[in-house]
């Protein structure tokens, strides 16, 4: 992801100065359908802060979007690919971190997710293609707050997490630092998904999935994979 971003990135520092959002280095693309691309541009249902420098925001058509916020600090990278589904309420809580990343993959599908990462620098979301997030989704980097041993040492960075692709999270998803979520699944209603989650996660070929529920989430069905498709209509993955 970040090889034509860098490139381009290098390449506007030197020579274009005038497709910044500002004077502190901040950018802000659209890459059109036709392979236009726009600099600084207006796009419907988003709004874009930055309040740092040198922090870029690449957008891909086609895109929907509504009720949506991304603020962030210095040196932070968000890359949405092309959808056809609406993403709705995307949000960063506050304002992300220095060096912080958001990639999100083909044809992500929300209904309302909240990435809290303006705790902790140098933290990664990454969301894989073809994802379904119901409401109130929350990605937890950080703990926000510190823990200690008996020793004085600090015991609870945060740590990146990753969403594979085709993954369903159900209403009021959370999911915790560290976590790795795999292709294919589904996250029940209400869970916590955390980094200890994956566990027990074993499937019969890389087609399939499992579904985890609870709090902390656990696996509860494998060898599943699931479909956007209404369950009256019978369709077969």
């Amino acid at each position: 992801m970040g090889g034509f971003i860098k490139q381009i990135s290098r390449f506007l520092h030197v020579n274009c100065k005038k497709f910044y959002v500002d004077d502190k280095g901040n950018l802000f693309v659209l890459f059109k359908s036709n392979g236009e691309r726009v600099y600084n541009p207006k796009i419907k249902g988003l709004k874009v802060e930055f309040h740092g420098h040198n922090s870029i925001v690449e957008i891909h058509e086609p895109c929907q979007f509504k009720n949506c916020e991304l603020k962030m600090k210095s040196n932070c990278t968000i890359k949405i690919e092309e959808t056809k589904y609406l993403i709705n309420n995307l949000k960063t809580e506050n304002i992300m971190q220095d060096n912080t990343t958001v990639e999100i993959g083909k044809n992500f599908l929300c209904c309302g997710l909240t990435m809290i990462l303006a705790d902790e620098p140098n933290l990664t979301v990454k969301i894989g293609k073809d994802c379904m997030f119901a409401r109130n989704c929350v990605i937890f980097p950080s703990d926000s707050h510190s823990i200690f041993n008996e020793n004085g040492t600090l015991i609870n960075l945060g740590e990146s997490v990753v969403i594979g692709n085709h993954v369903w999270l159900g209403l009021n998803v959370s999911v915790l630092k560290g976590s790795i979520i795999p292709d294919n699944c589904v996250v029940g209603y209400n869970s916590v998904y955390t980094k200890a989650s994956i566990k027990y996660y074993k499937v019969a070929d890389t087609n399939l999935g499992a579904v985890f529920a609870g709090a902390p989430a656990k696996v509860v069905k494998t060898n599943i994979n699931w479909s956007k498709a209404n369950p009256c209509y019978r369709v077969e993955w």
